[in-house]
């Protein structure tokens, strides 16, 4: 078993580093790592409805897609991940309580009494600490999850806001309550010392056989893919399955109702709605829209 010191906190780099190991290493691995504040959403979310628009749109916070799916999960310094990739049987990698387990037995060992739930994720007097997500690829399953040690509660709530004026066919975010693992220790200790802890657990607990860096070689393939692909518009939001939404415009005093079709992140379509008539503003606005890449000011 491979462990990995990832010491990194860029969202980008560390998404992509997730799916370097997966795809170029042949050995089980460990790695854990934080990022800076973002928002990770599971690969097939419509990114525009799980995600406050106000910080979207004035880019205070980065949107990075992941290799799995599940729901949009909310980073900081204060939250620890960790990353499981494992060699297995085809058709038997799926298993998230087993790949969970030695999370949840660290987390008995250091006195906080952590469950698992029937949604997959790992809980503290009912209340969500770790949400977890699996990627199949070949023979390997890529199994990770959040640990909310002292993240910032008030700024994931305020980060991740389900936004219901969308239609469409995307994994919408189960909203869970959440806490702290920090508050249910009975000794208080710091962020570091609970990493420490977690990865001397893990090593021990897993058949750890060596501690990896990655190298100049690495770290450039690792970039290359977070500038092909992670940083992308294309992966980050028009990946997004096709979807639609309503607004309403004001123009010289008349107003104009549009639902607006949208596919790759482009306007594909643009119907009235609400007895809206089809007069020459109307046939305006869709002839200046369709065929348009979405943006913000749409949006908001």
């Amino acid at each position: 078993m491979l462990f990995i010191e990832n010491f990194r906190s860029q969202p980008y780099y560390n998404i992509a580093a997730e799916e370097y190991l997966l795809k170029n290493f042949t050995q089980n691995i460990v790695m854990l790592y934080r990022n800076q504040p973002s928002l990770i959403c599971g690969k097939h979310q419509n990114v525009f409805a799980e995600v406050n628009h106000n910080l979207l749109f004035a880019g205070e916070i980065p949107v990075v897609r992941r290799l799995s799916g599940g729901g949009t999960v909310y980073h900081d310094l204060g939250n620890l991940n960790f990353t499981f990739l494992l060699n297995g049987e085809e058709g038997k990698l799926v298993n998230f309580r087993q790949y969970a387990q030695p999370i949840i037995d660290f987390l008995r060992s250091i006195g906080a009494p952590a469950e698992f739930s029937e949604r997959n994720d790992i809980t503290i007097a009912g209340k969500k600490v770790s949400g977890n997500a699996e990627h199949i690829y070949k023979n390997r399953v890529l199994h990770h999850g959040t640990l909310l040690f002292n993240t910032n509660l008030e700024n994931l709530e305020n980060a991740i806001t389900v936004n219901r004026r969308f239609d469409d066919k995307g994994i919408r975010s189960v909203r869970s309550k959440v806490t702290n693992i920090s508050k249910h220790l009975p000794a208080k200790i710091s962020f570091n010392e609970f990493k420490t802890k977690l990865f001397e657990f893990l090593y021990q607990q897993l058949g750890g056989t060596e501690t990896y860096h990655f190298n100049a070689t690495d770290v450039e393939a690792i970039k290359k893919l977070e500038a092909e692909k992670y940083r992308t518009v294309e992966w980050n939001y028009d990946y997004s399955p096709k979807f639609s939404f309503k607004r309403v415009f004001f123009i010289e005093n008349e107003i104009v109702k549009l639902e607006i079709y949208v596919e790759k992140g482009i306007m594909v379509n643009l119907i009235p709605f609400d007895n809206q008539v089809e007069n020459e503003k109307f046939f305006d606005l869709k002839n200046k829209l369709s065929g348009q890449r979405i943006s913000t000011e749409l949006l908001q």
